[in-house]
């Protein structure tokens, strides 16, 4: 935070009070702080009690799995538990998170046993579903469906929304921030 003072004021360490945002992005929420540090003194003081939402990481999630289940329909979704859908996002959705960056490479969903199983239990086939959707195919050979990082990113969009509009308005409400990290 001193660093961040520095460079702010240009190398000299700020003779006033540093008011400063902490922006905690998690897997399940988002959580905002804001601090003043007071350089003399060396204290620090709450300026307005913590708040965030439900935009963590697992919101992208949600949005990821109800993209999956509007293409493969709710019959097969209905067969795939918990466990399944848990697996399925840590092979596949995490690492693709992790990857987003504003590159335009494609993502590749590998698909669990437990995927394709409920796909033939009901009598349907992997590439069958995934044919004419927008944005993604099925590589059968590799058993992966290649995602392109639009339609990836479209799950981004609303957690975002909701990150941006509260921070913006925590900043309107608070005033004069000098540093958010």
């Amino acid at each position: 935070l001193l660093e961040a003072a520095r460079n702010l004021s240009g190398g000299d360490l700020l003779t006033q009070t540093l008011r400063y945002m902490v922006v905690d992005c998690g897997g399940g929420t988002v959580d905002v702080t804001v601090h003043d540090l007071d350089r003399e003194s060396m204290t620090i003081a709450e300026i307005h009690q913590p708040t965030g939402g439900a935009w963590g990481g697992t919101y992208v999630d949600d949005k990821v799995k109800k993209m999956i289940e509007g293409i493969i329909g709710d019959e097969i979704a209905k067969k795939l538990t918990t466990d399944d859908w848990l697996e399925f996002m840590r092979v596949n959705v995490q690492d693709a998170k992790e990857k987003m960056d504003g590159d335009t490479q494609p993502v590749s969903l590998n698909l669990t046993h437990a995927f394709i199983k409920a796909v033939e239990d009901a009598g349907e086939s992997v590439a069958h579903l995934f044919r004419g959707i927008n944005g993604m195919k099925y590589n059968g050979k590799k058993g992966y469906i290649v995602m392109e990082s639009h339609v990836l990113s479209k799950c981004f969009e609303e957690p975002l929304k909701c990150i941006t509009d509260h921070v913006v308005g925590l900043l309107r409400e608070v005033g004069d921030i000098q540093c958010v990290l």
